[in-house]
């Protein structure tokens, strides 16, 4: 779904979902990472390399202190704990299992 936003401006990848989506996704994270931020963790995304920095750009807006991160960039061996998951087709978060 994001991946429709996906575009170029100046050869840059950039991120610019339709209204609804966008408003799905902003709303979730702000939510998500007050949440976060109460308990003292950061925000932070596991994203597919072809999103993380467009993600990051549009996202970091709305969400200060947000990581966006990429499986490739955690070090072999990393324990990783979902805490949600993002799904813009239904509700924006999910509580991971």
């Amino acid at each position: 779904m994001l991946r429709r936003g996906l575009g170029q401006t100046d050869g840059e990848a950039t991120l610019a979902p339709e209204i609804d989506t966008a408003r799905r996704l902003i709303s979730a994270l702000e939510t998500r990472a007050a949440r976060f931020a109460a308990d003292g963790n950061p925000t932070v995304i596991i994203a597919p390399p072809d999103l993380r920095r467009p993600l990051f750009d549009f996202a970091s807006r709305f969400v200060p202190d947000l990581w966006v991160v990429t499986a490739r960039e955690l070090v072999a061996g990393t324990q990783v704990d979902p805490i949600a998951t993002i799904d813009l087709q239904s509700a924006p978060f999910g509580r991971a299992a």
